[in-house]
């Protein structure tokens, strides 16, 4: 999935696409109501697309929308404090999303679902913050932090992920031997990799029925895994979770993540609406694992 700026257009292709191909879809159009779409945000599990919009605009579609499509919804208005979005970094597990906003080099957080003139929940600005024209940015969760891009001061700051304000960054990648030039991407590489089991592999259930799965998930690495849970890998209607003892009975609260320490499992009793595939996630390590 591709922005293009000239003329203002989102495309789809194939991941394994090659040479002089037509796109699969293209979002374009007086309806879509960006002008110069920026960065691009996949949602997987809503099945929906970001963009962001110089035009102080964050805009959402349907992850399938073609041609004039209008968005499902768009978050703008003077009380969002968005001047220039760039892009959008998703925390799918508190159902929220930070805005990487150009115009005035900071980041500011609204719920996943905000449409309209919605004010951020918190905001990260100011000369202490060392954020310049901020590209790009992770969430990541194995150390509850998010890392920044900032293309004008060819610099990579990082901050707590709960933090508020005009603070500082943690740590700073910064100066002439780290090779910055016009920094435009980020991520953060995985170390507590999980691995998981679901029973039944198939099951066929009458409309309107909950299907029922059994997972088990081991965090097979050396450190931590926080937050970790079940998730659908595409969008389904209904879909919910919750922590299974030995004997495979539903315990504690539904939809809650668990810790899980090094070498240790966990096992879940999920609900579907439709038949899908999981994939075992821990939110701090971005690290997953097809069963």
């Amino acid at each position: 999935m591709l922005n293009s700026a000239a003329p203002g257009s989102i495309t789809v292709y194939r991941r394994t696409d090659n040479g002089d191909v037509t796109p699969l879809r293209t979002i374009i159009g007086p309806a879509a109501g960006f002008s110069v779409p920026q960065g691009v945000v996949l949602d997987l599990m809503h099945d929906e697309v970001f963009v962001g919009d110089p035009n102080a605009k964050i805009l959402v579609f349907e992850r399938t929308a073609h041609g004039n499509a209008p968005p499902l919804r768009i978050l703008t208005g003077q009380h969002t404090g968005l001047t220039s979005p760039l892009t959008a970094v998703l925390d799918l597990i508190r159902d929220e999303m930070w805005v990487l906003d150009g115009g005035s080099s900071s980041m500011k957080l609204y719920p996943r679902t905000a449409v309209g003139d919605v004010p951020p929940l918190r905001v990260i600005q100011g000369a202490g913050t060392r954020i310049h024209q901020p590209l790009d940015a992770v969430l990541a969760t194995i150390n509850d932090e998010l890392i920044v891009a900032n293309s004008n001061a060819n610099t990579i700051t990082i901050y707590p992920r709960t933090e508020i304000g005009e603070i500082p960054p943690l740590r700073e990648i910064i100066g002439g031997h780290t090779g910055l030039n016009n920094p435009q991407g980020v991520f953060a590489v995985a170390t507590a990799p999980l691995v998981g089991a679901i029973l039944p592999i198939s099951r066929s259930v009458q409309q309107n029925t909950a299907a029922t799965a059994f997972a088990t998930m081991i965090n097979a690495g050396a450190g931590p895994g926080q937050a970790c849970l079940p998730m659908p890998i595409t969008a389904v209607p209904v879909f919910s979770f919750q922590r299974a003892n030995a004997q495979n009975v539903p315990v504690g609260t539904p939809n809650i993540p668990v810790n899980l320490a090094a070498g240790r499992g966990q096992s879940f009793v999920s609900y579907s609406s439709r038949p899908t595939r999981f994939l075992p996630r821990s939110s701090r390590s971005h690290s997953r694992a097809r069963p």
